[in-house]
């Protein structure tokens, strides 16, 4: 083999490694970018599984909720007609002693006079 050949096979041979370089660089970021979303991947994988287990969690709570929901209203429209009624109670008593200090103070003219 010459002295020009083994040059050139020189030279065909540190191109070929630096082309080789280059793609084996090329390799590792394509690999670390999948790493990256494979990771991104477990970590949505996981967080819909948490939420689906909430979604679950809460979905199994409606009815005692809506049975409670339920059980409030009845309560509520019952204090209402009791807070109603007191009401009532309470404007008739004012009635009655507005009319008492009435006869009270005809009685106190009556007295007077």
């Amino acid at each position: 083999m010459t002295k020009a050949s083994s040059d050139r096979l020189q030279a065909i041979q540190t191109e070929l490694n630096g082309l080789l370089e280059a793609k084996m660089g090329e390799l590792l970021g394509v690999v670390q970018a999948a790493e990256e979303v494979t990771r991104q991947l477990v970590s949505t994988e996981q967080e819909i599984k948490r939420q689906t287990s909430l979604r679950e969690t809460l979905e199994a709570r409606i009815p005692a909720l809506q049975t409670e929901s339920k059980g409030l209203t009845g309560e509520t429209k019952e204090l209402q007609t009791r807070v109603d009624g007191l009401k009532h109670k309470v404007e008739h008593l004012q009635s009655l002693r507005e009319e008492l200090m009435n006869n009270l103070s005809h009685l106190k003219g009556e007295l007077d006079d």
